[in-house]
């Protein structure tokens, strides 16, 4: 890995634009849940995308899936500091 990467722990977040545009094909299904999970997160900012984020909702996560109860996410992210967003972000419980 390059001296910059390396510098960025090898972060490189998704482009905004891409993750709409991959949004856009992702078809979920009525009969089942939909369960998520970026295994490199970084600050959480492309699984966000899909369902409601705990921030945005005063209610617990488990009152939130109650409004979207199809669409579950899950995540991981190493660096510490880029983590403690993602919580934040998505969920303390769903980060790990």
């Amino acid at each position: 890995m390059r001296v910059q990467g390396q510098m960025r722990l090898g972060y490189y977040p998704a482009d905004p634009e891409l993750v709409k545009r991959i949004s856009g094909f992702l078809k979920w299904p009525a009969d089942k849940p939909a369960i998520l999970l970026d295994p490199c997160c970084g600050q959480g900012e492309a699984l966000a995308h899909f369902g409601p984020a705990p921030m945005e909702h005063p209610q617990s996560t488990h009152e939130a899936h109650m409004e979207h109860p199809r669409i579950f996410r899950y995540a991981i992210e190493l660096a510490t500091s880029r983590h403690a967003v993602a919580a934040e972000r998505l969920g303390a419980e769903n980060v790990l």
